[in-house]
């Protein structure tokens, strides 16, 4: 029942001056942390970057407001959406006390590729249509 996924899972979590972004290979290891700031051009050269890896998805969490979600949309970039309540739930089911920006990043971006159905019941995939 333990099947992986394939994909390069990109979890952002949003902060006031900027997006954190961890890269995130297949076996969960993080392989790259990004520090993008909040402007428009940095997100479009995110977007292209994401874009340019086979295979790879951006994660989101929901309640967080940010224009990258709407481009990531508008380019057809794949996607996934987590619910803020889930998040905080797992966070606290983990013992995360105060995780930091870069934790929840990794945290976002590993859960698409979870093999358990009550975790993917949280988390919604958005790909552009054929």
């Amino acid at each position: 029942m333990t099947t992986r996924s394939t994909i390069v899972a990109c979890g952002v979590w949003v902060t006031s001056k900027k997006l954190v972004v961890a890269v995130v290979e297949p076996l969960g290891f993080v392989s790259a942390e990004l520090f993008v700031p909040r402007r428009d051009d940095a997100r479009h050269a995110l977007l292209r970057t994401v874009g340019g890896i086979a295979g790879a998805e951006l994660v989101f969490c929901g309640a967080q407001s940010d224009p990258i979600v709407s481009l990531a949309r508008e380019r057809r970039v794949p996607f996934w959406l987590v619910h803020a309540g889930f998040v905080d739930g797992f966070c606290r089911a983990a013992g995360f006390r105060r995780p930091t920006p870069r934790r929840l990043a990794a945290l976002l971006a590993r859960l698409p590729s979870t093999p358990y159905p009550w975790v993917l019941a949280g988390i919604h995939r958005h790909a552009p249509a054929p």
